[in-house]
C-alpha cells in the first residue's frame, strides 16, 4: 500500500483477506516485576510527573533512562522505572518535552506545539517529581541531558 494514493486506500483494505496476523515481538521479562515494584495490588497510585492519582490501568512504568540506552544492570535496577500517566505525561517525558532536573519538571522542548500541549506542560512544570531521589538521580539526570541535546 505504499504506492496507494489516500483516495485508494478504502479500496486497499477492501481487498485483504484478513486484517489480522500473526506476530512473533520481543516482551520484556522484567516489565510485571517493575509493575509490581510501582503499584503492588493497590488500585490506584500517583504519575510522578504531574502528581494525580490514577487508577493503575492508566499508569506505566516508564523508564526514567530510556531503556535502549541502558546497560543490562541498569535494565535490571529497580529504581529505573517510575509511574507516568497515560493522560500525556509518559509521551511528553518520553519524547523529551519535559524532564526533571534537581527534581523538579521543567520544560525543555525547543520546538513548535500546540497550544494545548503548551498548556500541558505549564500545568506540570515547576511540579517536585514523587520519584526524583538520591537513588534515580543518574537516571534523570541522564534523560535531562538526552532532552537538551535533541
Amino acid at each position: 500500500y505504499p504506492e496507494a494514493t489516500v483516495d485508494d486506500l478504502d479500496e486497499v483494505l477492501k481487498n485483504y483477506d484478513s486484517l489480522d496476523f500473526r506476530s512473533n515481538t520481543p516482551g520484556r521479562k522484567e516489565q510485571a516485576i517493575f509493575r509490581r515494584r510501582l503499584f503492588d495490588n493497590a488500585p490506584f497510585a500517583d504519575c510522578c510527573i504531574c502528581k494525580r492519582k490514577y487508577p493503575v490501568e492508566f499508569l506505566v512504568t516508564a523508564h526514567i533512562k530510556k531503556r535502549a540506552r541502558c546497560s543490562d544492570s541498569e535494565k535490571r535496577d529497580l529504581k529505573v522505572v517510575a509511574p507516568m500517566c497515560k493522560f500525556g505525561c509518559d509521551d511528553l517525558y518520553e519524547k523529551g518535552y519535559v524532564a526533571v532536573r534537581n527534581g523538579i519538571v521543567e520544560n525543555v522542548w525547543r520546538g513548535d506545539i500546540t497550544s494545548y500541549v503548551e498548556d500541558y506542560i505549564a500545568d506540570v512544570a515547576g511540579n517536585s517529581c514523587l520519584y526524583w531521589n538520591n537513588q534515580t538521580e543518574g537516571y534523570f539526570n541522564w534523560h535531562y541531558d538526552w532532552a537538551m541535546s535533541r
